[in-house]
């Protein structure tokens, strides 16, 4: 019996360092490690598919940073997306980009279609320190330490036409649309 018991308990112990480690997703409940995000990073811009696809290009880029656990950017994606509905005839590209550290999370919001802009999160996920940085105006190597989101930032050309720190406001966003586009 005191055998069984130590089996048992050497058993239980190393399924929970494995929950702990690693996480565990048993239906919508997630148990240990969160941040599966992680990744090696890659610090050459211009490699990323964000610079290739958009950043690079003649038409207005806008990119909104944002996570699942913001208030104010769930809060103001309402408004992002009617926006965005409006200019559906514009040459202009509307993506978002998580800052989530938990892909189930994300991809859970995502899927609910609550932002409507189209999502470069994961395609970027190597390139994701070098993209804050870019946004936030750093060089992009340099070491992430904190950053306030929503961000929003107007990118054409190559160039960061615009950058706007926390939430927009409608007539502000039509206006920088309008005179970037």
């Amino acid at each position: 019996m005191k055998k069984t018991l130590i089996i048992i308990g050497v058993i239980l112990a190393i399924v929970l360092a494995y929950i702990f480690s690693f996480g565990i997703q048993i239906g919508n409940v997630r148990l240990g490690k969160q941040n599966d995000l992680k990744t090696e990073q890659i610090y050459d811009f211009k490699s990323s598919p964000f610079y290739k696809d958009y950043y690079s290009k003649k038409e207005l880029t806008v990119l909104n940073l944002w996570a699942t656990w913001c208030g104010p950017c769930v809060a103001e994606m309402p408004m992002l997306n009617e926006v965005k509905e409006e200019y559906k005839s514009e040459p202009i590209h509307f993506l978002s980009f998580s800052v989530d550290m938990d892909s189930v999370k994300l991809v859970q919001f995502l899927e609910k279609g609550t932002f409507e802009f189209k999502d470069i999160t994961l395609e970027n996920l190597s390139y994701r320190n070098t993209i804050i940085n870019i946004a936030f105006g750093k060089n992009e190597n340099a070491r992430v330490t904190s950053y306030a989101i929503p961000r929003t930032i107007f990118v054409k050309n190559g160039k960061i036409m615009k950058t706007v720190s926390g939430s927009l406001e409608r007539e502000e966003f039509v206006q920088l649309l309008n005179e970037y586009k």
